[in-house]
Formats: C-alpha cells, structure tokens, sequence
C-alpha cells in the first residue's frame, strides 16, 4: 500500500481540485469517473468514485479520515498549491459537523458548491462545457 499512497493521494487531489492538475490527467481521471461513458460526470459516479477513494485513503479502515490521515492529505494538496494551484480552497469543506474528521458518509455525499454551480441545467450531471465553467 506504500507505493500506492503517492497515487491515492493525486486521485484525491484532483477529484477535490481538477484544475490543480494537468490536462492530460484530468481526462484520465474523468474516464475514471464516467463509468457509463456517456460524457457526463453524474454527481453518483462522482460519489461512487469518491466512496473508492475514500476506502483507499482510510488506512485502519474505520470509516473516519483522522488526523493522521488528513495530514497526509493535506500536505499533499498543500504541495499542488505551492506549484500554482488555486489558493484559497478548502479541500475539508466536507465537514459538515465541524469535527475536524472526515467520516465516509461526509467524505461520499458532498458535492462541491461549485460543482452544485456549474450544474446549470439542474440535471444533477456535468456535461464538458459545465465543466469547464467550473474550473
């Protein structure tokens, strides 16, 4: 699992912040995510892909993102902020209770606000050009 940290830790980055990636990245990723392969993130193949992520990610596999486990993530996104990404996000937005622990349910279910946004149309997926106006 030591050698797939460094990965899990990108995955989550770029789900949370896709601009602070590469281009050629972010495509991969949303092939990842667009299980269907219709062209459209579903906000329930974003969940399904972040449920993924999360079970990877919680090392003691308790259901909870602690400290150890945010640290980890937060360095990493601190170091993709260093490189010219978007200052100013908060990857923990998460959080509903204020806990300072990320539970799988909180971690799943959240759909950013600017995701919630660039869903113009209301139909609870992103076509590409909502994508786009969300970065």
């Amino acid at each position: 699992m030591a050698n797939a940290k460094p990965l899990v830790l990108l995955c989550v980055t770029m789900v949370l912040f896709p601009q602070l990636s590469h281009a050629q990245s972010n495509r991969q990723m949303l092939r990842e995510i667009d299980v269907n392969r219709d062209r459209l993130i579903q906000f329930t193949e974003l969940q399904a892909f972040r449920a993924r992520l999360f079970d990877q990610i919680d090392r003691d596999g308790n259901g909870i993102l602690g400290p150890a486990e945010l640290t980890l993530l937060r360095d990493s996104v601190g170091q993709n902020r260093n490189r010219g990404g978007a200052v100013g996000l908060n990857p923990f937005n998460a959080d509903l209770n204020g806990d300072g622990v990320l539970t799988r349910s909180e971690f799943v279910t959240h759909i950013p606000q600017r995701l919630l946004l660039a869903d113009q149309n209301g139909d609870r997926a992103l076509s590409r050009s909502e994508l786009r106006r969300s970065r």
